[in-house]
């Protein structure tokens, strides 16, 4: 139903093995209201859904808003970022993306792709408000470098150790590698859970290229 809405993409694509689309329960609004997550073109929309009449259950579907969900700071450039996750709760919309960077390393004599995952946080009220031309308040936009955020937790001071009173192996293998905060690679899982006033969870791989811990002997 949600194609045949003017200016939407197929929301119930599925390729390659991975979700193109999430649809989702929009909060404190009517029965028929839904967002909708498209993750081939990184947006968030709005719809209205409502029984058509007649026979066979069909249903109405009117696009009220859409906006963009990559961050101010990650690239523009089309393509560049993609929308892995959405969560909502009851006063914000959030979008998991995923943004695509080059970077080199002369120690691995190759070029490599990293993708640096970000958070998108919008106030439920600014994305409902948008319209179809997506006009937010930048301001009330949330936008988080969870690459960033994730190692300077792991980096921060006083160190964290385990009950037994061991070091973070992770923070030992980004202090022990040469650029080991450069180098460091962190991935998300695509999934958000919300956890109410603007807090979500997430699940984040952290791997540090060239770290080798020395064995025994």
């Amino acid at each position: 139903a949600f194609k045949s809405a003017k200016g939407s993409p197929v929301l119930d694509r599925v390729g390659y093995g991975r979700r193109e689309s999430a649809v989702r329960v929009w909060p404190g609004a009517g029965p028929g209201a839904r967002a909708a997550a498209a993750y081939g073109d990184g947006t968030l929309r709005l719809y209205d859904a409502l029984p058509a009449g007649g026979t066979g259950g069909t249903v109405r579907v009117r696009q009220t808003s859409c906006v963009r969900t990559t961050p101010p700071e990650a690239t523009q450039k089309r393509g560049g970022c993609a929308l892995l996750a959405m969560g909502l709760d009851g006063e914000n919309a959030a979008g998991l993306v995923a943004e695509r960077t080059d970077w080199s390393d002369d120690r691995f004599g190759r070029e490599n792709e990293r993708r640096v995952p970000w958070l998108t946080v919008l106030p439920c009220e600014e994305v409902a408000c948008a319209g179809n031309e997506g006009l937010v308040d930048e301001g009330r936009v949330g936008s988080f470098n969870l690459r960033e955020a994730v190692l300077d937790f792991l980096l921060e001071d006083p160190p964290r150790v385990g009950d037994d009173g061991t070091p973070d192996p992770l923070r030992e293998a980004l202090l022990s590698t040469p650029d080991g905060r450069d180098v460091a690679d962190v991935t998300v899982a695509p999934s958000l859970v919300p956890c109410g006033r603007g807090h979500y969870l997430f699940h984040a791989r952290v791997f540090v290229f060239g770290y080798a811990p020395l064995g025994p002997g």
